[in-house]
């Protein structure tokens, strides 16, 4: 929706982040409906503050995208808040409340699985075929440091642990991440 290095986006991510941290925690008001007005462990207050602050910059960013259309006599497809600004522009069936609402609550799931197995991007899609990516536009860089280490040793995990010990419990984020780290130690056969 918007420059990644803009500010906004470190806001907007440092938000979510807290808005995923506190709906994470148990609370006791889940548990006990009674406690629900004195809100014990303040979850709600902090949910209803960074939920505000959410809409005000979701509200400056169409503010923003309205002002560069009325400089720029055009309209622009760039992503999820123009799209929706045409369609309120074109019928009316939405309005700016309906779009800040939408960009805040609209789940995005992407199946990469399925984008890199499409027939209509990929000539042969189930077939491994790196040298597809030489001469593309689109920009696929591959950490080969990390491939590189990959590939040179063995590895364990740390400590001694057997895979089945292995903590695979995960946390709450913008991505899914392990809870506890994965960590491995390299080792020669």
């Amino acid at each position: 929706m918007a420059d990644p290095t803009q500010d906004s986006v470190q806001q907007f991510r440092h938000l979510i982040w807290q808005i995923m941290v506190e709906i994470g925690k148990p609370n006791l008001v889940d548990y006990f409906s009674i406690l629900e007005k004195i809100d014990p462990q303040g979850i709600t207050r902090r949910l209803k503050s960074h939920f505000g602050d959410t809409f005000e910059l979701f509200g400056r960013l169409i503010d923003e995208r309205l002002e560069l259309r009325r400089l720029r006599k055009s309209r622009a497809e760039n992503d999820v808040i123009d799209i929706l600004l045409n369609i309120n522009e074109e019928n009316g069936e939405i309005n700016r409340t309906h779009i800040e609402h939408l960009c805040l609550g609209a789940q995005v799931l992407v199946n990469a699985w399925a984008i890199g197995r499409d027939p209509s991007v990929w000539e042969n899609p189930t077939s491994f075929m790196p040298e597809r990516f030489l001469d593309l536009d689109v920009d696929v860089r591959v950490p080969l440091m990390l491939g590189s280490l990959i590939n040179s040793f063995d590895w364990k995990l740390d400590g001694g642990m057997k895979p089945e010990e292995l903590d695979m419990d995960d946390k709450f984020g913008i991505a899914v991440q392990k809870d506890q780290p994965l960590r491995v130690v390299p080792f020669t056969a």
